[in-house]
Parts: C-alpha cells; sequence; structure tokens
C-alpha cells in the first residue's frame, strides 16, 4: 500500500512539474541549486536562470527575486543567478537577492519578507520540474498565490534514471511532511462591504 501511494505521487510530482503554468504575476521567484568551484553555476542553476529570464523578457514579471544561500562553494547561489541574469540583459535593479536559504522552507520563508516589501500578491516559482508542487505548497503556506514554471532543460529531467530518482524522493519528502502535501492557496476572496 505504501509503494503505490509513493509511487502514485510520484506520477502526480512528475505530471504537474511538467506542465508550464506561468502567467502574469508581480515577481519570478527563482529557487537556488548547487554552485560549483570558482563560483560556476551547476547545470540546473544555469537551466533555472536562463527560464526565468525568458520569463521576464516575455513580460511575465517585472522583478527576479533570487533565492539561494552559500552551499559548500561561494558565492551565493542568488548571486550567482544574478550575474547571469544580467549578462542576459536583465537590469540589475531588477534583480533582487536572498541569500540565506538552505532549503525549499528557507526559500519560501525568507523570501516572503522581501515580497511584502515589493508589495508582491501573485508570485511565479522557477525550478526544476520535479521540485514545483512542494516549492508551490510551501509558498502557499507562507501566504501567496503561486503559479509554477519548469526549467525543464535540466540533467534531472531529461535523463530518464534521474527523473525518476528525483521524482520519488519528492513524493517521500511530501509524504513525510503532510502539511506541505495538503496546502491549499490562500483565500483571496475580498472582505464584504
Amino acid at each position: 500500500m505504501l509503494t503505490c501511494g509513493v509511487f502514485g505521487l510520484a506520477w502526480w510530482v512528475d505530471r504537474f512539474g511538467q506542465r508550464d503554468r506561468a502567467t502574469s504575476a508581480d515577481v519570478l521567484v527563482v529557487l537556488g541549486a548547487r554552485v560549483l568551484p570558482g563560483g560556476l553555476p551547476s547545470g540546473a542553476l544555469l537551466a533555472r536562470t536562463e527560464h526565468a529570464v525568458a520569463l521576464y523578457h516575455r513580460g511575465v514579471a517585472p522583478r527576479l527575486v533570487f533565492s539561494g544561500g552559500v552551499g559548500v562553494n561561494p558565492p551565493s547561489e542568488a548571486r550567482v543567478m544574478r550575474a547571469l541574469a544580467t549578462r542576459m540583459g536583465v537590469p540589475e535593479e531588477a534583480c533582487i537577492l536572498e541569500e540565506d536559504s538552505h532549503s525549499t522552507e528557507d526559500n519560501a520563508r525568507l523570501t516572503a519578507a522581501l515580497l511584502r516589501g515589493l508589495g508582491a500578491r501573485r508570485v511565479v516559482v522557477v525550478s526544476d520540474p520535479y521540485h514545483l508542487l512542494r516549492a508551490r505548497n510551501h509558498f502557499r503556506l507562507h501566504g501567496w498565490e503561486v503559479d509554477t514554471s519548469p526549467a525543464l532543460d535540466t540533467e534531472r529531467n531529461l535523463d530518464p534514471v534521474d527523473r525518476f530518482y528525483w521524482t520519488v524522493r519528492e513524493a517521500i519528502a511530501l509524504l513525510v511532511h503532510p502539511r506541505v502535501l495538503l496546502a491549499r492557496a490562500p483565500d483571496v476572496t475580498p472582505p464584504a462591504p
């Protein structure tokens, strides 16, 4: 029964992550990934940034928040993403950094303060496909209206073995944290007059 539950949820995680749900938003939130020695972006970090920049140039949102702290190799994931984005034509003033997060929950919690300061209501979260359901739900728990947009050109998505491994891993993470799995969209109904 548990095996069926894990693989059923993994199927849902995979299906959810493969679909682009980007709509007009106040901010694009790009979740970090590993930085390689010498401050070089990993393939996932590069793919996420390239995808977010394409969305920015399409006019999906006027600002990008790059979320990710310093891992094994400095500088922060956020700083590496901003450097890439500005080289791809995004003005530096459109880029906001959140450099203290080390988990998806941190991404949502620490980015929330920045988003409130910007007066944002709706965000589009950009990450690898396998990561988007859990990421969306963490942002929902912090009160955000969230759409998602997958960076499809990552090794973890293109290689069938990696895609299977990371999707099953996400399903297990969601089962271990039912509060995240069951997160619902915030109520944005305006109060009655």
